[in-house]
């Protein structure tokens, strides 16, 4: 089993070089694609999965986010891949309930609304709270072989305040 590193070489001519040249504002050999949500409602194999799957199942396990991460790559040869999660993840590792209901998005369970709230609130580190994150990652990386580049994203601080606060969207 091939582990790669953030060291790991670039291939020229790659999905990753020419992300990693237009972040740094280099000019790449073609302008670099990928689509966001691109695991979503053009993918039939996607509504076949979120049939039997909630969005929380299969971003909370590791084979299935790598499933659902890989299908655009596949389908389209895209040069990244956004990793399927959902920015309400890290919350959980703070002490945060939630849930997404449809046709609405998340639901806190337990708002926070008093400063002993705030001082109940946990500092997260990312390879405790979220390590089936850490590990769809992996997978990921294995399964591009350096060819694409791994897009991952997250919530601003002021939104998943927002959402803590006010329990809802």
């Amino acid at each position: 089993m091939k582990q790669l590193t953030s060291s790991s070489p670039v291939l020229p001519d790659s999905g990753v070089a020419r992300f990693l040249a237009a972040c740094q504002h280099q000019q790449p050999d073609a302008t670099p694609v990928w689509f966001m949500r691109q695991a979503g409602r053009c993918l039939a194999e996607y509504r076949e999965l979120r049939k039997r799957y909630d969005i929380l199942t299969m971003a909370k396990t590791p084979e299935l986010c790598t499933q659902v991460t890989l299908m655009p790559v596949e389908r389209f040869g895209v040069d990244g891949a956004v990793l399927y999660a959902d920015i309400m993840l890290p919350l959980e590792g703070m002490g945060i309930s939630f849930e997404i209901q449809p046709d609405l998005g998340p639901v806190i369970h337990n708002p926070v609304r008093t400063m002993q709230d705030v001082k109940a609130l946990r500092i997260i580190d990312a390879e405790e709270s979220t390590p089936y994150v850490m590990d769809a990652i992996r997978l990921v990386r294995r399964e591009l072989e350096g060819k694409q580049a791994v897009i991952g994203f997250s919530g601003a601080p002021y939104t998943l305040a927002c959402y803590m606060i006010e329990g809802r969207p």
